[in-house]
């Protein structure tokens, strides 16, 4: 058994040692579950490592869709500016557009919400009336001859602020017309697309990896609770490693029906539960392959203790018969060394020493 033993330990070791690149993880997780019993022995840090790698790949995925979809938004604001407005000038800190004509939106509605521009001079009481009127919009903007009010959709009250704020703030200086704020625009497009971009992406990303953590969490329990039924013994840093690489397929397929939604607004009904579905499927199959793999090693163990113990006895035979050996050729020996012996004291009995005093005859 402590051969055995050592054999898992070493195969365990193997195992762990194996360093598999992000593609190669990929492949495996989606296609390969006779594989799967690597990530057992993964460890929390590179699973982790592996599920913000996904989540960073499909993340720049919507975020460039996203910023697509703001780019379309932004050439349609442009042609609406192009169309409403007609000329801008601002003077003594006061702005003037379209000769003090109101202006009024809903095409907007998307990116800015509803705008209404009204630069002639308003009382304190009209002002008031359009207040009233932002706080019941989700989002809206009014553009005041010395002030721009913001409804924000996350906030309940309006924002207030003044043109010579936002003129020390930017370099449009104060010579303001149609024009110079178009130059303006377009000189800083990439630079919005940047900051869009960004800010997209990382609030993205905290949402998308918050909730896919919560589903593993989920998906490692139940891969933990399904290992203990079919006799498996696996800790809940493996189960969760199961979990990750399980989510592989269903991550990429989501990736896809993110594309195809932005492109054609196609929608799936029910892609969520096909999306877990997948998930436990891929967990279900990913155990009862190891688990048939885990039986293949312990038979392919027990051939090779087998084998030891029949290398043993043979061993064991072999020193028997040597000792038995051995025991013979000593017992035939012993006679041999006795017979020698008595020999040689006869001898000694007969043959007179030198110095010796002869007697009888032999003087």
């Amino acid at each position: 058994m402590k051969n055995t033993n050592k054999t898992v330990e070493n195969k365990s070791k193997e195992t762990k040692e194996k360093k598999l690149s992000f593609i190669k993880k990929v492949i495996i997780s989606i296609k390969d579950f006779d594989k799967y019993e690597v990530f057992l022995y993964e460890g929390f840090q590179k699973s982790l490592l592996y599920l913000i790698q996904i989540m960073a790949i499909f993340t720049a995925i919507v975020t460039i869709l996203s910023v697509y979809d703001y780019s379309k938004k932004l050439d349609t604001a442009e042609r609406v500016f192009n169309e409403k407005v007609s000329s801008i000038s601002y003077e003594n800190e006061k702005l003037s557009v379209n000769n003090n004509e109101k202006i009024e939106t809903d095409e907007l509605t998307e990116l800015l919400g509803k705008i209404i521009v009204d630069t002639s001079e308003l009382n304190e009481e009209q002002i008031n009336t359009y207040k009233e009127g932002l706080e019941k919009e989700n989002k809206a903007i009014l553009f005041l001859n010395n002030e721009i009010i913001l409804k924000y959709q996350t906030r309940q009250e309006v924002l207030e602020v003044k043109y010579t704020d936002l003129l020390q703030e930017s370099n449009i200086g104060n010579n303001i017309s149609k024009e110079s704020l178009l130059a303006y625009y377009k000189d800083n497009l990439f630079n919005i697309y940047i900051s869009a971009g960004f800010s997209s992406f990382t609030t993205m990303f905290m949402i998308y990896i918050v909730s896919i953590l919560s589903d593993c969490i989920i998906l490692a329990l139940l891969t933990y609770l399904i290992a203990r039924i079919v006799k498996i013994k696996i800790k809940l840093v493996s189960a969760f490693s199961l979990s990750v690489h399980a989510l592989t397929l269903p991550l990429i397929l989501n990736m896809v029906y993110v594309i195809i939604n932005a492109f054609t607004g196609y929608v799936i009904k029910y892609f969520q539960v096909m999306y877990m579905a997948i998930s436990f499927i891929y967990i279900i199959t990913a155990i009862f392959m190891i688990k048939s793999d885990f039986i293949k090693k312990q038979m392919e163990l027990q051939k090779i203790e087998d084998e030891q113990q029949k290398v043993r006895e043979e061993l064991q035979e072999k020193e028997q018969e040597r000792k038995n050996q051995e025991e013979k050729e000593r017992a035939k020996k012993e006679p041999e060394d006795s017979d020698n012996k008595e020999n040689k004291k006869d001898k000694n009995k007969q043959t007179p020493r030198l110095g010796n005093k002869p007697e009888g005859d032999n003087a």
